[in-house]
């Protein structure tokens, strides 16, 4: 709560703030104050009276304290700390539309398809004005949304944070519906594949050739270098054990 109001506060006269370096000299003038005026007594040993400490010694410096505050209290009273709830006003224009069908069972009657009540769902649809009174819609929906998004903090990105990061502690929690969620992201992306592998077959093609021979073989051994590289050094291996291995056999069998 304290914070909150921090973060909004904000000062009406914040150059009264800069009377703040006056504390570090009243501080200076106490202590200066303090040893010049302060009695001694010159004495062969202090350790019969060195434990003797009363209350009025140990808060001796209160009053000065409390002066400082009082100074401090005033110097932030002068600045004016002030805290602002900005509010918008936006007027906007709205048609109110009555629709009115009959419900009745004449309006069951076959001689529309399939009946009068679908049909004249369908003309009411396809009508101009409720197709201008939904382009409102969206536009107004629209502008309010950027509007929102423009605005620190957005709701609409709050509230769609908090659904996200609910939704995300519940996927954590629930050993089920991470299953759930697993084998139904596999089976749409499964079906999906099958569906359009002609497509992806054909945009890979596109980026390969975008990419052209040497782009291609310089992506290849970015992402695949090091398996490129033991496939090199295995064919080499396995190659050479093989060739050793057919010459001794040759040996042998020239020996025998």
């Amino acid at each position: 709560m304290i914070l909150d109001y921090f973060d909004n506060a904000h000062f009406a006269y914040p150059w009264f703030l800069g009377l703040f370096v006056v504390l570090p000299v009243l501080i200076w003038w106490h202590i200066s104050r303090q040893s010049s005026t302060q009695a001694s007594l010159v004495v062969p040993s202090v350790s019969g009276i060195k434990k003797i400490r009363s209350w009025k010694t140990s808060f001796s410096h209160a009053p000065f304290v409390l002066r400082l505050l009082a100074v401090s209290c005033i110097i932030l009273a002068m600045a004016r700390p002030q805290t602002r709830d900005d509010e918008e006003l936006v007027s906007g224009e709205g048609v109110d539309i009555v629709l009115c069908i009959d419900v009745s069972g004449s309006m069951l009657a076959q001689d529309f398809t399939p009946n009068r009540i679908e049909a004249a769902k369908e003309e009411l649809l396809a009508s101009p004005a409720v197709a201008r009174l939904l382009e409102d819609a969206a536009a107004g929906l629209r502008q309010s949304m950027l509007a929102d998004l423009a605005a620190e903090p957005s709701e609409l990105v709050g509230w769609i944070t908090a659904r996200l990061d609910r939704a995300r502690l519940a996927l954590a929690a629930d050993a089920e519906q991470r299953d759930s969620l697993d084998r139904w992201l596999k089976e749409r992306l499964t079906e999906a594949i099958d569906r359009y592998h002609d497509r992806i077959a054909r945009f890979i093609e596109r980026g390969v050739h975008a990419l052209g021979p040497e782009g291609a073989v310089r992506l290849i051994e970015e992402h695949a270098g090091d398996d490129l590289q033991y496939i090199r050094v295995n064919g080499t291996v396995v190659g050479g054990l093989a060739g050793g291995l057919l010459h001794a056999i040759r040996l042998a069998v020239g020996l025998i």
